[in-house]
């Protein structure tokens, strides 16, 4: 069984984002002003059974390995507590920064356990506020959308 980091490099060799994983250039710069609690909520709605990677360091255009600045990594911790605030119920995540051809690549794991579906906003947050409380973000395909009440109904039955 492979680790998280050698999935995390299996995903970046890979080069395809899917349901299970989205690439990203840059770290989020600050939790409140970013799609953070959005995106962990999408992957955390996506019943697969599986882990689901947020990759930071990788172009999500070109797919290269541009690696992160370290200092613009946030703390588990931090992550966790801003989690809190903004979903519910608790999402249950893991994160690391590690190096790779010289370059520091991070993720967040969003795990398999969490499965208590739907998970929702409880507090505006985002630029400007555009994530409401209330909302429920799912992951289709490649892109993380707000839910219908069809997306809902799915989630219930399951």
């Amino acid at each position: 069984m492979m680790g998280n980091k050698e999935t995390v490099i299996a995903y970046i060799l890979n080069r395809n984002e899917s349901m299970l994983v989205d690439f990203k250039r840059d770290f989020y710069k600050n939790l409140r002003d970013t799609d953070f609690s959005k995106d962990i909520a999408a992957f955390a709605n996506l019943d697969s059974g599986e882990d689901r990677y947020i990759i930071f360091g990788v172009d999500d255009k070109s797919r290269k390995i541009v690696g992160i600045r370290r200092d613009t990594y946030i703390s588990l911790d931090s992550m966790d507590n801003y989690l809190e605030r903004t979903v519910e119920p608790f999402i249950q995540i893991e994160s690391e920064i590690f190096r790779y051809l010289g370059k520091s690549i991070a993720y967040i794991k969003i795990c398999k356990e969490n499965t208590d579906r739907p998970y929702v906003i409880k507090e505006n947050c985002g630029k400007n506020n555009q994530i409401e409380k209330g909302d429920v973000y799912i992951r289709k395909g490649t892109c993380n959308q707000k839910a219908v009440r069809m997306d809902l109904d799915e989630m219930y039955r399951k």
